[in-house]
């Protein structure tokens, strides 16, 4: 400890209170002290004086040390108290030290006095921090079920959130209405997913998208909210069937849903899109993508018909330029992929690298010749498997269909 120390010292006794100072500073030498002997004087300089310690003798005129500490612990309960008097009874000691006195020491031993406040100060210091700590800890504790009730009504909005964009998609059942040997892997980051996969069909066009927004979570779901509205507007209620004019539509409207301009220079929010027709009468398939491409494998060769290099977005550099709209045959037995990108981009393996397009291409081929549905949980099983611990990165959303 240091030399600087405040004491209120409660002795009638002049000579014995000299000599409990003397002791004292010889280890406090910047002792500060009061001496009073009533108990009146006592109660007001607690308050004045505001001492780091309380030396009592035990018997004063018409006060005593049971009552110092009484008042002491009222005034402030953390104010070390000890009591220095004449020999008293062992079982009054421990009476005082029951009560809530920090120690007692003899006149006759004043030189364990220093020793006794040392240990007093230390264990008043600790008790202190301990205070602190536990203050902090309830503080934190409630700081933590706050957080805790506000996750949990977060999350229960964007469960609630999920139902409104589960409501949106299409059925998976429709795709098998029309495509029986069909799939849709579809597996959130979060609750609800900034990918969406979307079909129709308009007479004889059927007509399958699907999409990856910008970021995942609530901001991506918004997005594709968003999308699947535009795609509903533009091709069930105005009859839009050409997949480049309807992805040159979506871009349009999306930017001035968003008010952005073409001079603007904001965070390019957007999508990437597959989106293909498939007019089964005639054994046609007509594509447009932005970014994302379609697979077709067809006796064990694949065909890729790539997406324009921009999104559905504001992209200054291409924002005039039309998507491109890609036409083939198709053949009874070939297999159709629209995919985004979260499965490719998953983390894993031995050495956590991407699982890549070109492992789901040969995954893809290896099992061409299984149905949809087993090609479906082989993905997931892989997935799992070479994620394994890693967190999962992004959307994943894979659509299979077998003509």
């Amino acid at each position: 400890m240091n030399g600087n120390l405040k004491i209120l010292l409660l002795e009638d006794n002049p000579s014995d209170a000299n000599k409990i100072k003397s002791e004292i500073k010889k280890t406090f030498p910047l002792l500060a002290s009061h001496t009073v002997d009533s108990k009146e004087k006592f109660t007001r300089e607690l308050y004045d004086f505001k001492p780091d310690l309380v030396l009592s003798d035990h018997s004063i005129a018409g006060f005593n040390s049971l009552e110092a500490l009484k008042i002491v612990r009222n005034v402030n309960a953390a104010i070390p108290f000890i009591i220095v008097s004449g020999i008293i009874s062992e079982e009054f000691v421990a009476d005082c030290i029951k009560t809530g006195a920090d120690d007692y020491i003899s006149k006759d031993s004043l030189m364990r006095l220093p020793v006794a406040i040392n240990n007093v100060l230390k264990k008043n210091k600790i008790q202190k921090e301990k205070n602190m700590i536990e203050a902090l800890y309830k503080k934190l504790q409630e700081a933590y079920r706050i957080i805790d009730e506000k996750n949990k009504n977060i999350t229960d909005s964007v469960r609630y959130a999920l139902h409104i964009q589960q409501g949106m998609l299409t059925n998976p059942s429709v795709l098998k209405s029309i495509f029986p040997d069909s799939f849709v892997y579809y597996k959130p980051k979060d609750i609800v997913s900034g990918d969406f996969y979307w079909f129709a069909r308009i007479e004889n066009n059927i007509l399958i998208a699907v999409a990856d927004c910008t970021g995942h979570g609530v901001p991506g779901a918004l997005m594709s909210m968003m999308g699947n509205s535009l795609l509903n507007e533009i091709i069930i209620e105005e009859k839009n069937s050409h997949p480049g004019k309807i992805l040159n539509l979506m871009r349009s409207r999306l930017i001035k849903s968003l008010n952005k301009g073409i001079n603007s220079s904001d965070t390019q929010d957007g999508m990437d899109i597959a989106l293909c027709n498939i007019d089964l009468e005639n054994r046609k398939l007509f594509f447009a993508g932005a970014y994302n491409p379609l697979w077709v494998i067809r006796e064990n060769e694949t065909i890729e018909i790539k997406g324009n290099k921009f999104p559905i977005g504001y992209f200054p550099e291409k924002y005039t330029q039309e998507f491109t709209c890609h036409e083939m045959e198709i053949k009874k037995g070939d297999n159709l992929y629209l995919f985004s990108d979260g499965y490719a981009s998953q983390f894993g393996g031995e050495r956590g690298k991407k699982f890549t397009y070109k492992r789901l291409l040969n995954f893809l081929m290896a099992n061409n010749n299984k149905t949809m549905e087993e090609q479906n949980k082989l993905l997931e099983l892989i997935h799992n498997v070479w994620a394994g611990n890693h967190e999962q990165v992004d959307d994943i959303l894979v659509l299979g269909i077998k003509i």
